[in-house]
């Protein structure tokens, strides 16, 4: 089993905020967690959380040759960066700190192993599941050897 660790340092959001996403991501294949993300109501989590994921699979892609339908989201979690304060003036001449939090975030993309997903099934939806992903990766991967085929050739 191949898998790649990709990680995006810095992000100028809050880790309770980043973290919903990464939650709801994880043990997704790679296709439906960046649909996840796409259609996520949040405003600016998303592209930044799906920005590292593609990144991480395009790492894959280089290293190990596999394509996004072959690769699930292992693990993605969010640690805590520096905070940076400032001061928030208020009236009467009072004044308070401005929090501004960073976050990490960190993606790790593995090997599907369809075989051991079927086996690892607790009820038949989960298993129609599994067997449909099963079917599309290999229909991409039929077409992408027919492409490569074709460029071949010419």
């Amino acid at each position: 089993m191949q898998e790649v660790i990709s990680r995006k340092d810095r992000i100028r959001m809050s880790p309770w905020k980043i973290n919903l996403l990464t939650r709801q991501i994880r043990g997704l294949p790679v296709v439906e967690a960046l649909m996840q993300l796409k259609f996520s109501r949040k405003q600016k989590g998303p592209p930044l959380v799906a920005k590292v994921i593609q990144n991480a699979a395009n790492l894959a892609n280089i290293r190990h040759n596999l394509h996004p339908e072959d690769l699930m989201v292992a693990e993605a979690f969010t640690n805590r960066a520096n905070i940076q304060k400032g001061i928030m003036i208020m009236g009467r001449g009072r004044f308070g700190l401005k929090l501004r939090r960073y976050s990490h975030v960190v993606v790790r993309l593995k090997e599907i192993d369809f075989d051991e997903a079927l086996k690892g099934c607790k009820n038949r939806f989960q298993k129609q599941r599994w067997e449909a992903r099963k079917k599309v990766a290999e229909e991409v991967r039929v077409a992408r050897r027919a492409a490569g085929g074709a460029k071949g050739e010419e």
